[in-house]
């Protein structure tokens, strides 16, 4: 029987590429991108199902009513954001993925900064870390480092709060989770303390950083590391979830501006950046619920 829902969802996601290629916009017709969702929801399994995304063969759990699901049917996510991270990435450059989730951007660093590069993925969550070290073997990649810690201001322990719809909606702030499905202690290190065990290796040339609102006792906590290397930051900005952590947009921009990062909101289906002055990315901030930046060193 789960082979055969297997086989039923894979041929409903290939059913869901043939009629985007035909010029059928699934996701902007309501009445079909429901449909489709609905058939999905009813067919799928309850075990983790291997699939292939973006050239990288990996496990998702379709118990995850966000990026997993979403990754089993079409097998891309946050596609304007994917296509901005993947014109960042060169061969041999080091990219720290903090808030790795099962590894989705991590393996598309991997094969994009090739054997001379690294990637350092650092995850919290025990159960995604579980499926993020299985993608990151099945593949082969011998230039991951994966680490079960979250980032943050400075080591210890923390408690991580987990959604039961959401599993890479997991924050270090109650307040971030509305429904909760209980809870787990994890440690946290600092991406100055990985510099100073000499975990990057000499460099650090991309961060991407996705960690429910705790975006600002991670760059806290990473003041040398962004001192010394400068590198390009690919962060996701949640006002709420900042607030939840006691932190805002305005506290991420200051922490950032010493050292000379301008803006970039991410927009479009293809990726696009566009250059904000310093007010207008608050703004921006405050106009969209989830707004993705890119920041860089050097003017607008």
């Amino acid at each position: 029987m789960r082979n055969r829902l297997i086989r039923a969802l894979l041929k409903l996601r290939r059913l869901r590429s043939f009629l985007a290629q035909h010029g059928v916009p699934v996701g902007k017709l309501p009445r079909l991108k429901a449909a489709f969702w609905f058939v999905l929801r009813a067919l799928r399994p309850k075990a983790p199902v291997l699939i292939e995304a973006q050239r990288s063969k990996m496990y998702v759990d379709p118990a995850d009513e966000f990026l997993q699901l979403d990754l089993l049917a079409s097998g891309v996510h946050e596609e304007a954001e994917t296509k901005a991270f993947c014109s960042l990435v060169e061969q041999g450059m080091t990219v720290v993925d903090v808030g790795a989730n099962i590894g989705y951007y991590t393996l598309l660093a991997a094969r994009l900064v090739g054997a001379s590069g690294r990637v350092i993925a650092l995850e919290p969550s025990s159960a995604n870390y579980r499926l993020l070290t299985q993608n990151v073997a099945l593949n082969g990649y011998e230039n991951v480092t994966v680490l079960n810690l979250a980032a943050g201001e400075k080591p210890g322990q923390v408690r991580l709060y987990l959604d039961p719809a959401n599993f890479g909606n997991c924050s270090l702030s109650s307040a971030n989770v509305p429904v909760g499905a209980g809870s787990e202690e994890v440690e946290v290190t600092t991406l100055d303390h990985l510099l100073d065990a000499g975990v990057f290796g000499g460099r650090v040339d991309l961060i991407k950083l996705d960690v429910q609102g705790a975006q600002g006792l991670v760059l806290r906590g990473a003041q040398r590391t962004l001192g010394r290397f400068r590198p390009k930051i690919m962060m996701e900005f949640a006002s709420q979830w900042l607030k939840g952590m006691g932190s805002s947009p305005l506290e991420i921009m200051n922490r950032l501006e010493p050292f000379g990062y301008s803006a970039y909101a991410l927009n479009g289906s293809v990726g696009a950046a566009t250059a904000l002055a310093r007010d207008q990315a608050l703004a921006y901030c405050e106009t969209h619920a989830v707004a993705n930046f890119l920041l860089r060193v050097g003017p607008a």
